[in-house]
């Protein structure tokens, strides 16, 4: 017990309540994931992975999928989720090691429910396009068959799956498709008539769900529809500008790349505030944004630019639209995600939670328990404030803290298989 009262003395952010040690939410910005699909003239340039640290901004490639192009990036609860062609593959973020991967023609978009991921589909599928797999073995669940065309964007709300059904490139309507996620059922598609031609991305505002329809090749307005799924209705938005791509809501702030640039809508009065806030990359050359997601915690935005065959670039941006900095993207860097980690929300035993280490509180070394052999494995330890302070890939069952200053941290130990052993201890 002197332990618990030890480590609440140590931190304000620490409470004890019926034995478990609690703290505080804390998010924090761990790393940018980056898929990049090559030289779409090149077949043996294969779609590439990499991982940039937020902090130190260090940057690797940690796998290849051996097809030709990338469609989404999904981070989820320390998981990477790549949709890319023909393939769907899971990522443990910390290990960087394949969970699984499956054969996935047609694949698109991905959100991310409490225990299922939910995969849109399009060309060269024609059926079941949605479809919902188990997160961690990517096993299949449940096909939707009901879902008429090929599908894009989805955004999940009040336990209701949104699904974008845009149709192939001849569809002359845009549609929005409800799934039950308490039944894991079909409820209805609501026919969103011509005005949703290009429905792609969802976001929600104020119970509203908000559709960007990407402008069709060739037309120069653009629109987007608020559709209200209590009553079923609907309003479209007209625009004077082209819309690409949707980025973020931000309060009532949309962000979506507009007229080769990336601009910014009020949702509130259905206005363009700013058509180049973030300036179009060099179209004229033909260099485009390809991606882009915000970073609600730092405000910045991270972006990416390419030509598909020769080159492509990572740029960062505040929020005002002013240039931070680059970043190593590789040529057509298609999809991007953020790993935004809540590390201090959980509650922990403050002696074991399938790992023991000793002495706790510890000076020099701690000394890890509880493993039958030695065996290769990946060590991590955190502040109280989510950030790691140590990393070791080892075998050994002891490790130096003495360069750690005073105070609770914790430990997480992962040995590939996506489940990590992980307990507090206090540094004297």
């Amino acid at each position: 017990m002197k332990h618990f009262l030890r480590i609440c003395t140590l931190s304000a952010l620490l409470t004890l309540q019926d034995g478990l040690l609690y703290s505080q939410q804390e998010l924090v910005f761990k790393q940018l994931i980056v898929a990049s699909g090559g030289n779409f003239s090149d077949p043996d340039d294969y779609v590439t992975l990499s991982a940039r640290d937020a902090e130190t901004g260090e940057q690797f490639v940690f796998d290849t999928i051996y097809t030709q192009a990338v469609q989404d990036v999904l981070v989820d609860n320390a998981r990477a989720f790549v949709a890319a062609t023909d393939s769907l593959v899971v990522y443990d973020l910390d290990t960087y090691q394949r969970i699984a991967a499956i054969a996935c023609p047609g694949i698109n978009q991905m959100v991310a429910g409490e225990d299922l991921l939910f995969v849109s589909f399009q060309y060269p599928e024609t059926a079941g396009f949605i479809r919902a797999y188990k997160k961690n073995s990517l096993d299949l669940v449940q096909v939707f068959d009901q879902v008429s065309d090929e599908a894009a964007g989805m955004l999940i709300h009040n336990n209701t799956l949104f699904a974008a059904v845009p149709g192939g490139w001849m569809s002359t309507t845009g549609k929005i498709a409800m799934i039950d996620l308490s039944a894991v059922s079909f409820i209805e598609e609501v026919d969103l008539g011509s005005a949703a031609v290009g429905i792609f991305d969802l976001y929600n505002y104020n119970d509203t769900v908000y559709s960007v329809n990407r402008t069709p090749w060739g037309m120069t307005t653009a629109s987007l529809t608020a559709f209200d799924p209590d009553h079923r209705a609907f309003v479209h938005h007209s625009f004077e500008a082209v819309f690409g791509k949707g980025v973020a809501v931000d309060g009532n702030k949309l962000y979506v790349m507009m007229n080769q640039a990336i601009g910014l809508v009020d949702l509130d009065n259905q206005q363009i505030i700013d058509e180049a806030l973030i300036p179009d990359p060099g179209s004229e050359n033909f260099t485009y944004f390809v991606a882009a997601e915000f970073d609600a915690l730092n405000r910045e935005f991270y972006t990416t630019v390419t030509d598909y065959f020769s080159f492509g670039e990572g740029r960062k941006f505040s929020e005002t639209g002013e240039q931070l900095g680059l970043f190593d993207a590789g040529i057509s860097p298609e999809a991007i995600g953020l790993d935004v980690r809540d590390i201090t929300s959980v509650s922990l035993p403050v002696t074991e939670v399938g790992l023991q280490v000793y002495p706790n509180p510890a000076r020099d070394f701690l000394f890890i328990g509880g493993q039958q052999e030695a065996h290769q494995h990946t060590l991590f330890i955190m502040n109280m404030q989510g950030v790691e302070v140590l990393r070791l890939h080892t075998s050994a069952k002891s490790i130096d803290v003495s360069g750690l200053c005073a105070g609770p941290y914790v430990i997480l130990v992962s040995e590939g298989s996506g489940i990590g052993r992980k307990c507090v201890f206090i540094k004297q």
